[in-house]
């Protein structure tokens, strides 16, 4: 099991160094529940929160603010 959370981390932060809101997320929420690993977490809800705008998200719009206040918990 701990080599698929592994080979799933570099996916979600893969995604994300593309550009890809939903793996900042996915890589954030790794680093902060199962890395225990704050600093890096904090980091990438930050990078999730930039990513989207509440406004532009529509039905998504849910998930940037929990995103947002997962970053302003870790600040």
């Amino acid at each position: 099991m701990k080599q698929d959370l592994i080979k799933a981390a570099a996916y979600f932060r893969r995604a994300c160094d593309l550009g890809q809101r939903l793996g900042c997320d996915n890589f954030a929420r790794h680093n902060y529940y199962f890395a225990k690993d704050n600093t890096r977490a904090k980091e990438y809800f930050k990078k999730a929160c930039d990513m989207g705008s509440v406004l532009d998200l529509g039905a998504d719009a849910n998930k940037c603010r929990q995103v947002c206040d997962m970053y302003d918990i870790l600040k």
